[in-house]
């Protein structure tokens, strides 16, 4: 299986990521959160969105740690820095008591248990 180059510097519409186990997890939260992976991968930020992303960008990293930022944010068409915000995001919504935060951190506790 091939990896993404994590000394990738091209823009992210360049870095192809060519790993079954990312379409996967993109599918599997499209399907979780109900955010059609066309809407993950556009430039809407509805909070729904936006949570999607902050799902896979976050269970992509605890997941499969050998891919790169670039190569996780490519099938959604982000960058690097999006990913690692969206990551670092959403474990500060742990320490967070809205419900929404705790919905969003319960939804990954369950993306996580089933991979």
């Amino acid at each position: 299986m091939e990896y993404c180059s994590s000394t990738t510097y091209a823009p992210v519409h360049i870095v192809y990521a060519n790993n079954s186990e990312l379409y996967n997890l993109r599918s599997a939260v499209s399907e979780l959160t109900g955010v059609s992976i066309t809407d993950m991968r556009g430039r809407k930020r509805f909070i729904d969105i936006v949570e999607a992303r902050q799902l896979y960008c976050a269970a992509a990293c605890q997941l499969y740690p050998q891919n790169s930022y670039a190569c996780i944010g490519a099938l959604i068409l982000r960058n690097h820095a999006t990913v690692m915000y969206h990551n670092n995001a959403l474990f500060n919504k742990e320490t967070i008591k809205d419900a929404r935060s705790r919905r969003t951190v319960e939804m990954y506790r369950k993306l996580i248990s089933e991979k």
